[in-house]
Parts: structure tokens; sequence; C-alpha cells
């Protein structure tokens, strides 16, 4: 989970997968309430929702489109397909499911 203000992230906020599975990823309600409480405490907005794909390309599988909940988020996925590469990319998912890519910048480079 990632915080921040609009659209500029500051704050990391790392959580177990509680299914325990390489191709799916939940995170368990409570420790999801906790994240969010801590982010108050850091007078940060939950902005964002970040995940990896260890072997597919860095783009929205159908599960992340069908389960995508809050159309405000965006999506930030790293692909670990080549693993010496990860390529970082981020994405707005519509109610209508359509997908949009947002430029992403690290510590002044550009990803895309």
């Amino acid at each position: 989970m990632i915080g921040g203000h609009k659209q500029t992230a500051t704050h990391i906020y790392q959580t177990e997968n509680s299914d325990t599975s390489e191709i799916t990823y939940k995170i368990d309600p409570s420790e999801t309430f906790n994240v969010i409480r801590k982010m108050r405490s850091d007078q940060v907005d939950f902005i964002a929702s970040y995940h990896s794909h260890p072997a597919t390309e860095a783009y929205p599988s159908p599960t992340d489109i069908r389960e995508a909940g809050d159309l405000e988020l965006i999506y930030v996925i790293c692909s670990l397909r080549d693993k010496n590469v990860p390529r970082i990319r981020a994405f707005k998912i519509a109610e209508s499911r359509s997908v949009q890519e947002l430029q992403v910048e690290i510590g002044g480079v550009l990803s895309r």
C-alpha cells in the first residue's frame, strides 16, 4: 500500500500475502485497517496499491482488472520477469474496466 498526496508517493507500507500464493495476492482486512490507521497517523492519503508479477509483464491481469475495487487508486505493478531489469508501471482502472497507463517518475527518472 502506498501513501502520499495526490499522485506523489511518500510512504510505502509493506503487507503480507494472505493467499500464500505466487499467482494471487490478498491482504488480510485487519492488516489493511492497521495500515490505513498508520497512514492517518502519518498524515498521508492511501493513493496507490502495488504488487509484483513474478513471471509476466507489468500490466494489469484480468484478475487485477476484475478485482480493482477503488477507482481512485493508482495500481502499481512491478514485473520481475527479467530479474536484472525490473519494470515498474502504473495504471488507473475505470469503472468500465478500461485501463489507462500513467507516467511514473522514480527519483527523477521516468518509467513507462
